[in-house]
């Protein structure tokens, strides 16, 4: 090549990256430090990435390197015949060799990069990327015999040797025929996104404009960066074929070029990404289906314009792929995989069906437009409250839930313990949430008799039929506007209280949260236990979380499951994470101290989450001896899951520390110790002052203002102690609200205590209600000096006239609120019950001490503390 011989070319070639080298060096710096500081889902996916960029880093630097060691050879060192042309003429000399292996693997993890997006996009599915997978092995098989071919040329020629040019030739078709695949790939992804998302949003003044830049931005970035590289590689390749000694300098671009394409995508996302920082609403979904979001309050305005994979997801796609996904699109995502396993059997023979997040989705839609047409028809319009009454033990009430969101309503959901209470105590719930209609399980069509809403049977769900049209377009909301509505699981003065969750709740519960309570890195599907039934906010909002990362939930028969449920939960639905109130992890753990089957299957578990109380020391103790993953957790129906304990230090159980992402305040109670309100607490106490947990209404999961008890925010009514810096222990509650019942659902001990003071005045001098973490409630009553009983016969005289004084006001609480057995009366002495502490209340843990035999023998629970 007379017009441009082979020294010229290497020097221009040198030239031209070291050009590209400095520009690459400013992106790697770039680059490292937006990596450093992102918040990708776990600590491995940041290594891998730091990881890429350094590699891209040593291959170019080295590059570089070996191309200035050449020249200085050729021209400086070398002495022989033909000069500095003679020298660079052998390809075989290891300088160049080791320039073919740089510039094999740089393309090869370039490839490689291209490759895992495609299969994070398209839910780590193989069938997608197995095509690319194999061109990629054969890149990989054509750049080997390249370079061996190099290094063993034993004649003085360039890159267009016959040995070295069939090789050469494959490797770059391969290279551009994957790069453009791929590339093509993941913009159709998002593409088909966009496009599918469309009918999702409901647009606003200038939202259109906005709408869109989400999704091309992405696609924008890909294919930039994709054509980047092809067009480097075709460079090349066009000098390789033609011979032409420009193959230098192409070549050794495309070294550099590979890097700088991977810098700037990430540095772009980065720079997005502060962009947005400041008003975060403005890019994440703030319901699991609402796709259009107002911000008055707080955005001045601005709408949530992000209705499908946004950039982050789609560049960084080591990111969750669900992040910035509405439910709709995470349910297609992730389409094939298990989101329910569904219990079909219980008989002692235990067995499950697999719902797909595909069936989900199908049966959710299917159900959505036949109550949109059904309730539209009679009047309703979106964001309207509708009552679910169901049962909340079938996988189909599950799905209702989501219909009814999905169709525009927010659901009030009702459970069988409002049987208890029948249809006033519905109508007044109902009147309170401006409830416009009822929707019931058939087995309570007797009940709803003198609701005035329209009372509406629920169908089953197989003769749903598919709908003809198309469902309606989600309507506009604010982050503050209630999503769905629950209810306490106890009552006051015999009327449970309408708790809602807003949007902005639902999405804190879902990226915060939930994220950050299950720790480890492992690979394949999470898969879970219920923790309640389906019409309990904990259980009722798992397609909110559960969608989050692909995960799956597995039925049990119930909540306080034991040794054959568990292994078969195991076995055949593959639990491996397991979310557990006390007393039912205690069961499982006394079985695990005489079962070594059992105990390996709590070994065997990625994480068990305990929640609503400390383990007494002693289990805490064995955990950590027999290392079993547990971690202790802080949640209620208020604020949800708030503290967690460190699974990587099991040494420091029961101690928890605040989830990142939340600003929660712990406030001084003015000297009350732990001996004060926790019979447990004695021996655990650090000596500190309790404190009580405050949510400030800046904090994400501070709940809706129908149900905060502070202008400012919320007070939770519980109690901790620091007996860390940073790390807190649960020390009980400072009211009278406690757990009790079989499933250990909240009770108002002060109303029932007031009301058997209101109603038995003539009977009952004081009183007082236990049973926290207990099968049932035990009510201790000191009688007045005219009812004072002296034998067994007027002592069960006695309790029968405080029984019938309750009978109406039982009528009005759940079943686990009632005291309807005259067993679980204790009439004690005068002066037994001491009256004392905080408010004057009675300190239960007092009287617990004081009859803690008679309350082991009321139970028959000897065993339990």
């Amino acid at each position: 090549m007379a017009s441009f011989p082979l020294d010229i070319a290497q020097l221009v070639a040198l030239f031209v990256e070291s050009v590209l080298y400095g520009a690459f060096l400013m992106t790697f710096g770039m680059c490292v430090h937006a990596l450093w500081n992102s918040q990708l889902s776990g600590s491995s996916q940041k290594r891998m990435f730091i990881a890429v960029a350094l590699l891209l880093f040593l291959f170019a630097t080295s590059d570089v390197a070996f191309g200035l060691r050449h020249l200085i050879d050729a021209f400086i060192y070398y002495r022989g015949s033909g000069g500095a042309i003679q020298e660079l003429s052998d390809i075989a000399y290891w300088v160049n060799v080791m320039k073919a292996i740089n510039y094999s693997c740089q393309t090869s993890i370039a490839d490689w990069v291209m490759i895992y997006r495609c299969y994070i996009l398209y839910g780590r599915s193989w069938k997608v990327i197995a095509a690319l997978i194999v061109l990629w092995l054969a890149g990989i098989v054509s750049e080997v015999f390249s370079c061996f071919s190099e290094f063993t040329e034993h004649r003085a020629t360039n890159l267009n040797s016959d040995r070295l040019t069939p090789w050469l030739t494959s490797t770059l078709a391969v290279t551009m025929t994957l790069n453009v695949i791929a590339t093509g790939l993941i913009v159709y992804r998002i593409w088909s996104v966009e496009r599918s998302s469309t009918g999702m949003i409901i647009y606003s003044r200038g939202s259109s404009e906005r709408q869109g830049s989400a999704l091309k931005r992405a696609m924008r970035i890909i294919i930039e960066s994709g054509a980047l590289y092809t067009v480097s590689v075709f460079l090349f390749f066009v000098t390789f074929l033609a011979k032409h000694n420009a193959q230098y300098a192409t070549s050794d671009a495309v070294v550099q070029v590979i890097g700088i394409a991977f810098n700037m995508i990430i540095i772009r996302i980065s720079q997005r990404r502060s962009v947005d920082a400041s008003g975060v609403e403005s890019r994440y979904n703030t319901m699991p289906f609402f796709s259009s979001t107002k911000h008055g309050r707080r955005g001045g305005g601005q709408e949530t314009i992000l209705a499908g994979i946004s950039v982050d997801i789609a560049v960084e796609s080591d990111m969750r792929i669900s992040k910035d996904l509405p439910i709709l699109e995470s349910l297609n995502t992730f389409g094939p995989s298990p989101l329910f396993k569904k219990l079909i059997r219980s008989d002692g023979h235990y067995a499950w069906d697999t719902i797909t997040y595909a069936d989900f989705a199908s049966d959710m839609e299917r159900s959505a437009a036949y109550w949109s047409t059904k309730l539209g028809d009679g009047g309703m319009r979106p964001q309207q409250v509708v009552g679910l009454w169901i049962s909340g033990s079938h996988y189909e009430d599950l799905v209702l839930v989501y219909a009814v969101c999905r169709a525009g309503f927010v659901p009030e959901v009702f459970s069988s313990s409002f049987q208890d209470q029948g249809a006033p105590v519905l109508q007044e719930l109902l009147n309170k949430t401006g409830g416009q209609a009822l929707l019931f399980d058939p087995q309570y069509s007797e009940a709803v008799k003198g609701i005035t809403v329209p009372c509406i049977p629920i169908p089953e769900m197989r003769t749903i039929p598919p709908s003809p049209s198309s469902l309606p377009s989600l309507p506009d909301v604010d982050e503050a506007d209630k999503a769905m509505i629950f209810h306490t699981s106890g009552t006051t003065s015999g009327k449970p209280k309408p708790v809602p969750e807003s949007h902005r709740w639902l999405r804190c519960q879902r990226d915060i949260q939930w994220s950050g309570s299950w720790q480890g890195e492992f690979e394949g599907q999470d898969v879970f236990n219920n923790i309640g039934i389906f019409a309990n906010v904990g259980t009722a909002t798992t397609i909110n979380y559960l969608t989050l990362s692909g995960q799956c939930l597995a039925q049990t028969s119930r909540s306080d499951f034991g040794r054959d449920e568990l292994l078969a939960l195991v076995h055949e639905c593959g639990l491996n994470r397991m979310f557990l109130y006390v007393p039912w992890f205690t069961n499982l753990l006394d079985i695990a101290r005489k079962d070594e089957v059992v105990l390996n299957a709590l070994k065997g578990m990625r994480q068990i989450c305990y929640t609503g109380a400390s383990l007494n020391p002693e289990q805490e103790a064995w955990i950590m001896k027999e290392k079993i993953p547990a971690t202790a957790m802080y949640a209620s129906t208020e604020i949800a899951p708030s503290l967690v304990s460190d699974l990587d230090k099991l040494n420091k159980l029961p101690l928890m520390r605040v989830l990142p992402g939340l600003t929660l305040k712990f406030v001084e109670t003015g000297g009350l110790r732990p001996n004060d309100v926790d019979s447990g607490s004695d021996s655990r106490s650090g000596g500190g002052e309790l404190l009580e947990l405050f949510v400030p209404i800046t904090s994400p999961n501070c709940p809706h203002p129908d149900i905060r008890n502070r202008p400012d925010g919320h007070y939770t009514g519980d109690l901790f102690e620091e007996v860390e810096e940073g790390y807190y222990a649960f020390r009980g509650r400072s009211d009278d609200w406690i757990r009790t019942g079989p499933d250990l659902l909240f009770c108002d001990t002060k109303s029932i205590e007031d009301t058997v003071m209101l109603k038995c005045a003539d009977l009952v001098k004081t009183c007082t209600v236990v049973g926290h973490y207990k099968p049932a409630l035990i009510l201790f009553v000191e009688p007045q000096p005219g009812a004072a009983v002296t034998t067994p016969s007027e002592e069960t005289a006695l309790k029968d006239r405080i029984l019938g004084c309750m009978t109406k006001f039982n009528a009005r609480l759940f079943s686990h609120e009632r005291i309807a057995d005259i067993n679980h009366i204790v009439i004690v002495p005068t002066g037994s019950l001491d009256r004392g502490g905080e408010k004057s209340s009675i300190r239960r843990k007092t009287v617990e001490e004081k009859n803690k035999e008679t309350l082991d023998t009321i139970y028959g629970l000897n065993r339990l503390t």
